[in-house]
């Protein structure tokens, strides 16, 4: 004998009532023993059906630690009969438990004499055209039981109960029967399942008629086709009408779905799910879905394989002819492209609107962009990871993870963008963006690229961009990290992570080209203004930042103006350099040349002229003073650094391997013009005092060399010796001495 493991008592409320009537019911449950059940912090369901069907789920509703409680409401459609109670009960450590264990609780619904609508169960139509279309089948099944029973004109019969009331013949009973049932489940679940209309997995099957046909059967009022497992040759299946979804786990084999109307624009509602749209190889207009003069959609958890491009927007010049599309947790594997949103030529404005693309990955096989959007106005790049091929591959054509012409409003955050042909990401006349969180790795693999590129302003003056870059990693640019573009304006760079830009660790393009393109932590255009640019970390690059001096509010993290390093060449023959928004010179005259003056310099401006070959001399003048009293030749690879402060450039190093000017004294003289000279060599015939060194410049430097042992340098207000005593130098010593705040000290001494 079995026992009950648990058992339901009803306390109040009847067994048996109207249709309509709102008394509630009261149960109390109890365990294996008998004992009433604590509902303490439980929560308790109900679920009622008829011999049928489920008909109702409800929540009860607990009135002291034991009782639950539920009545009919008017929303709630049960029609009458005998109906079967089940009860689930979760506690509060989250373990549930049916009641009761060995039957179910059941309760009788009478039939009413009010008016139906009133009593709130007009849903009984519903339930009575289903239950005549359930009649139907059964009169059929009962009826071709009967014929095959029966002897005499069995033929005719059979042949009679093939044809349905609108004349559509079928081959045999089943198949009629198999199309009635459709009948039913198109109009009970507004489902249209592709098997059901003949589609087929045989790999040679021509499915397009089974498609439109199942298509046909949801177009009028919505409704889902359904791509049950396997795979289905496909057509490309137009969709034009509202609130069909495409749904299943099926694979849809050389060919996808055109959503859209060729020249209506709609609120499409529409949905596609779970599927697979997979090709043979990618081939130019083998797209999975494209899109057309359609708002309002949802693509969810789709896969694509070997496509030409996964989502396509078709160049259609209207203002946003597709917007408000969610792309989420797609997976392409082998693509030209993962979303490509195009536009006419000539059509310079939005044509998508509103666009979202979450949580996606492309893993292999991308040929030539992720994504690539012209006309775009509103884009959400939210979580996704974009795989281009490795490098050792070595592809042709590869370009950026990201790219987009004509933008406003893009978001582009936490992404993984990796291993670009050229730039992470390219934004071309765009405003009002936000870059944040990306981690950009390997970028520029085939051209020398940057991380992250701006170019131009907004659509029409081109000189807005309103946009702020943030918290990336970048990883082994060959270019630079960031690029702000020519006419950038109003934009925030900050706390971005930059790692050795011009890294050929993962580059397989033109050596040449990467040896002579700018390599910076972050680089920005002439005519910029307005740009914050603090707290970013460039180490490991040649040059942190690169830009023009003379724009407006470009600042480091202390409010500073930013140092930059511009490049300028210098191939032509001039007397003067403009050096305005310039930190280094290459010098490659042709012929022999003088520089005689810098012009356009800054206060506390920095500036190293570098000699690419030996042709040029740099003037020691008023505007140039050189740390010597000559003119100074650079040889190829040589190179001297300016600092221009109270009108003129002063020389703050060299690399440049001078030969000393050297002056002999043969005089007895005690005093010394040092305005041409840097060594002198003393071959006084008597003994003789020095006194003064005359016609000294700044930080001079002279050596003394005695060539007789005849000469003594005296300790005086000008002339400050080591232990403040005059100094006789022996034949073949030596002393330096340095010109200074208006003295000459004594830097070294060999004897």
């Amino acid at each position: 004998m079995y026992k009950a493991g648990n058992s339901v008592e009803q306390v109040y409320g009847g067994s048996v009532i109207k249709q309509g009537d709102r008394t509630p019911f009261g149960f109390i449950f109890r365990d294996e023993n008998g004992e009433a059940v604590n509902l303490t912090n439980a929560t308790v369901k109900i679920k009622v059906a008829n011999e049928k069907a489920l008909l109702l789920e409800k929540t009860a509703i607990l009135r002291d630690g034991n009782t639950a409680e539920f009545s009919l409401g008017q929303a709630d459609i049960t029609g009458s009969g005998d109906m079967r109670l089940e009860f689930t009960v979760t506690y509060a450590n989250g373990i549930q438990e049916k009641f009761p264990s060995d039957d179910w609780q059941r309760i009788r619904i009478t039939p009413t004499l009010e008016d139906i609508e009133k009593t709130g169960i007009a849903y009984l139509t519903f339930e009575k055209m289903k239950a005549d279309f359930t009649q139907k089948v059964a009169d059929l099944n009962e009826r071709v039981d009967n014929i095959v029973a029966e002897s005499g004109n069995s033929n005719i019969e059979i042949m009679e109960a093939r044809e349905d009331t609108e004349g559509n013949s079928y081959t045999t009973l089943k198949k009629r029967i198999d199309a009635e049932e459709n009948k039913i489940n198109i109009l009970i679940r507004k489902e249209a399942n592709i098997e059901k209309f003949g589609a087929s997995r045989d790999p040679l099957a021509n499915n397009t008629q089974a498609f439109q046909s199942a298509y046909n059967a949801v177009s009028t009022n919505g409704g889902t086709i359904v791509i049950p497992d396997g795979n289905f040759n496909a057509p490309k299946l137009n969709i034009v009408d509202p609130n069909v979804k495409v749904i299943g786990h099926g694979t849809l084999k050389n060919g996808g779905l055109i959503i859209g109307h060729p020249t209506i624009i709609k609120d499409l509602n529409f949905v596609v799910k779970d599927i697979t749209i997979e090709y043979d190889s990618i081939t130019t207009g083998n797209n999975g879905i494209e899109l057309r003069n359609a708002r309002r959609g949802k693509i969810l958890n789709v896969n694509f394989r070997k496509v030409d491009k996964a989502i396509y927007t078709q160049p259609i010049g209207v203002f946003q002819h597709c917007s408000r599309v969610q792309m989420e947790n797609l997976l392409i594997d082998g693509a030209n492209y993962v979303l490509y949103m195009d536009r006419p030529n000539g059509f310079n404005d939005y044509t998508i609107g509103d666009f979202s693309l979450k949580g996606s990955q492309a893993f292999g096989g991308i040929n030539y962009n992720h994504i690539y959007g012209l006309g775009v106005d509103g884009l959400v790049l939210v979580g996704n990871t974009f795989f281009f091929p490795s490098y050792s591959g070595a592809s042709p054509t590869k370009g950026q993870n990201v790219y987009i012409d004509y933008g406003n409003f893009i978001q582009i955050t936490d992404n993984n963008l990796f291993e670009a042909g050229t730039e992470g990401i390219l934004l071309n006349r765009v405003q009002n963006q936000n870059i944040k969180g990306n981690n950009i790795a390997w970028p520029g693999q085939r051209l020398p690229s940057d991380g992250i590129k701006f170019i131009g302003g907004n659509q029409t003056g081109n000189e807005f961009v309103f946009s702020i870059v943030a918290e990336n990693n970048i990883m082994f640019p060959t270019g630079s990290g960031i690029s702000l573009g020519d006419n950038a304006s109003d934009m925030k760079v900050s706390d971005n992570n930059i790692r050795t830009a011009g890294s050929s660790q993962y580059y397989y393009g033109d050596p040449t080209a990467l040896a002579n393109a700018s390599h910076f932590g972050i680089t920005s255009g002439v005519n910029t203004k307005r740009n914050s640019i603090t707290d970013n970390n460039t180490s490991n690059n040649i040059n942190n930042i690169q830009g023009d001096n003379f724009q407006d509010g470009n600042l480091d993290i202390n409010n500073n103006v930013i140092k930059t390093t511009r490049v300028q060449t210098l191939s032509t023959n001039t007397s003067q350099i403009d050096v305005k928004g310039t930190d280094r010179v290459h010098l490659n005259q042709p012929t022999a040349n003088t520089i005689t003056t810098l012009i356009n310099g800054y206060g506390g401006q920095k500036i190293k002229l570098l000699a690419f070959n030996g042709n040029t001399t740099i003037q020691r003048n008023s505007s140039i003073l050189l740390r010597t009293t000559r003119n100074l030749i650079l040889k190829a690879n040589e190179s001297i650094e300016l600092t221009y402060t109270s009108g003129a450039w002063y020389e703050t190093g060299r690399t440049a391997q001078e030969l000393p000017i050297v002056q002999t004294i043969s005089t007895n003289d005690t005093t010394i013009d040092v305005s041409a000279s840097d060594r002198i060599h003393l071959n006084q015939p008597n003994t003789t005092t020095i006194t003064a060194f005359n016609n000294a410049y700044g930080s001079q430097e002279i050596t003394l060399i005695s060539f007789t042992g005849n000469t003594t340098i005296q300790n005086n207000s000008s002339i400050v010796l080591k232990d403040a005593v005059d100094a006789k130098i022996p034949n073949t010593g030596v002393m330096k001495l340095i010109y200074t705040t208006g003295k000459w000290f004594e830097m070294f001494r060999s004897f």
